[in-house]
């Protein structure tokens, strides 16, 4: 046991003077009572370690508290920017279906303006050939659609049915080479064949060159075929030229249509007799 004791003699002897330290402060408390000699001398020897004691506890106290609170903060920012996260899709969600609403809202303004029957149609695929310019969308024989239908928009004239199934039908669009279409020159009434040629032109032919026809007239569908109601708009005319070696001119038309960002049509169709029921 002495052995014990002798080992950890320094352990034990700053231990006691502790102890005694803080016996003689506390007796000094007393402001009725004398104070023991020593005490002050004590307390002053002492009261450095213990302020610096003090201030370390304090100092690792207020680290552990603002790590705890990093930690709380990082969290909170965390669940913060997970519901920003949400609030973004939320936003693009909704603005998509503003322009969803603006562009149906549109098609039935452009539906009352005619008496035809115009059945509104989804665009559900695209040809990625460039052999033929055409649109798949998501109405077929089941709602009467049928081939040589033909398709708008509020922006102008879009092409014409070329194939049919039960729940979906094919579109030929008047940019392709394959598509003719009657046409006026909305200001001076002269009548031509608009035929396609790429994605951003098409062609007026049978013009002779007297004709009144100028850059920046306005094309519009003739009414004279079973397929359009007169007095659609179809593009303008861009560029205007004399053939030298022909009796008729070179007519470029820009499309008013742009197909690229085309997403619902509008299927013209048929009466019993076989006929797109004039507006006008």
């Amino acid at each position: 046991m002495l052995r014990f004791f002798i080992k950890r003699k320094f352990f034990f002897f700053f231990s006691s003077v502790i102890i005694l330290c803080i016996a003689l402060i506390t007796l000094g408390a007393d402001k009725n009572q004398k104070p023991l000699p020593g005490a002050k001398a004590l307390q002053g020897f002492f009261s450095y370690p213990l302020s610096l004691t003090t201030r370390c506890i304090h100092t690792i106290v207020d680290l552990w508290t603002g790590y705890a609170f990093l930690i709380d903060v990082e969290k909170r920012n965390k669940a913060l920017q997970s519901e920003i996260n949400v609030l973004i899709l939320e936003n693009q969600q909704l603005r998509e279906h503003f322009l969803e609403n603006q562009r149906l809202k549109e098609l039935l303004n452009f539906k009352q303006q005619f008496s035809n029957n115009l059945l509104p149609a989804e665009i559900i695929g695209r040809d990625p050939s460039s052999w033929f310019k055409t649109i798949l969308v998501n109405r077929g024989t089941q709602a009467g659609v049928e081939r040589g239908s033909g398709v708008v928009s509020p922006q102008g004239v879009v092409g014409t049915v070329i194939e049919t199934t039960l729940h979906s039908s094919k579109i030929l669009l008047i940019s392709d080479q394959n598509s003719t279409i009657d046409i006026l020159v909305k200001r001076s009434r002269v009548r031509g064949i608009l035929a396609g040629h790429d994605e951003t032109e098409c062609r007026v032919n049978y013009i002779v060159k007297k004709e009144d026809v100028q850059q920046g007239d306005e094309i519009i569908t003739s009414g004279l075929n079973a397929v359009f109601p007169r007095g659609i708009i179809i593009g303008s005319i861009v560029e205007t030229t004399n053939n030298p070696n022909g009796f008729f001119k070179h007519v470029a038309v820009t499309p008013a249509v742009d197909f690229s960002k085309l997403n619902e049509v509008l299927i013209v169709l048929k009466s019993k007799t076989g006929t797109a029921v004039d507006n006008q």
